[in-house]
């Protein structure tokens, strides 16, 4: 649950994250993958990262 003081700051946030989406999502899974490639194996499609349609 949001605490009232967390509330306003995510309201007024949001529109910006949802706007850059895209950059976050290729960042996460880049960091990600380099910190645990492992993860590849079974769990991911390296081709759906490649082409950016997974994330």
């Amino acid at each position: 649950m949001l605490s009232a003081q967390s509330l306003p700051l995510i309201t007024a946030t949001l529109p910006l994250v949802g706007e850059k989406m895209p950059v976050i999502a290729r960042n996460f899974y880049g960091r990600m993958f380099a910190a645990h490639p492992e993860l590849f194996d079974g769990l991911f499609s390296r081709s759906n990262q490649k082409n950016g349609s997974q994330q």
